[in-house]
This record gives C-alpha cells, structure tokens and sequence, in this order.
C-alpha cells in the first residue's frame, strides 16, 4: 500500500514536527511556572511577597513587600523595641542606601523632626500616652526605579540593622 502524498509530506517534515511539539511543551511549562508565581506572590499579594527582617539585637523589625512596582507605592511596617526613657518618642534611621533606592511619601504617626547623623536620616516620631510595648510605625515608600535588588537598612542609633532588600518591577 503506497503512503498517500500528503502525508508523506508531512512525515518528510518529522524534524520540525518534534522541534514545534517541544517548542510548544516548554510554552505550555512556562505559562504554568508564571501562573504557580502569581499564584504565590511574585507578582504582588501572596505568601511569596510578604517579607519580615530583623535587627541581630532584635531592636528594629520590619514588614514590607518582598515584590514592588517602580510606579507604585509599598508599605513598610517597623516595630521597634521598647526603650526606657524614650519620653514620648521613638526615634528609627534609614540609611543611605535605603534612601537612593526608596523615597519615604509618608509616615504614620507623622514625624515630629528628622535629623540627619553620618549613616542616615532619622525621623522621630510621638508615642501615644499609653504606647503599646513595641511601637509600631507604619511608612509608604516609593521604588525610585526598577531594580533587581533595592537595599536599604532601617536601624535605631546605637543598636542593629534589619536589612530590607526587595525586587523592583517596571
């Protein structure tokens, strides 16, 4: 029984139908890799976004988005160690790299003064009369662009740093 020419046509062309096959199964692997991603966070709310750092002292924690949009705002938590003494304020510093790679829009309670000192720019704020055990902070930061990896740092003076670092998208 003779093969009929269209399909000796297409049995001519075997080499491209395996190279369009496994084309098409790599697509196919890479468009559920994206969806388990976004699923998880890597392209904004998820588990896979949620980041938290501390300080090695235990002085500064801080709660921030692990994934950022270059065009769009990110909060930060920061929850500070309780300090005696503090008389009605608590006092956090970002350091430079956290400043080139972030610009603060707001903080919550709003600062009453910001001081500048050799590692960073620190920002006092009030405690309310009956201050929680750790103050919490909250600040909304803006990327100020694209980045593999934005770096900064969020410490007290005198004590550690809790290293924030996050992936920028476009």
């Amino acid at each position: 029984m003779q093969t009929p020419p269209t399909i000796a046509r297409i049995d001519a062309q075997a080499g491209l139908q395996r190279r369009v096959w496994l084309a098409s199964r790599i697509a196919w692997w890479a468009m559920g890799a994206a969806l388990l991603l976004a699923a998880g966070g890597a392209f904004g709310d998820g588990p896979l976004a949620e980041a938290e750092a501390a300080s090695g002292d235990g002085s500064v924690t801080v709660r921030y988005d692990r994934f950022q949009r270059s065009d769009a705002g990110s909060p930060l938590l920061i929850r500070l160690a309780p300090r005696p003494g503090a008389a009605g304020e608590a006092r956090f510093c970002l350091d430079h790299a956290f400043s080139r790679a972030w610009q603060v829009t707001e903080i919550e309670p709003a600062a009453l003064r910001e001081e500048l000192e050799a590692g960073g720019t620190c920002h006092v704020v009030p405690l309310a009369a009956a201050a929680p055990a750790a103050p919490v902070i909250g600040i909304r930061v803006h990327p100020r662009r694209a980045a593999l990896r934005a770096e900064g740092a969020v410490y007290l003076p005198g004590g550690g740093a809790a290293r924030v670092a996050a992936l920028v998208w476009p």
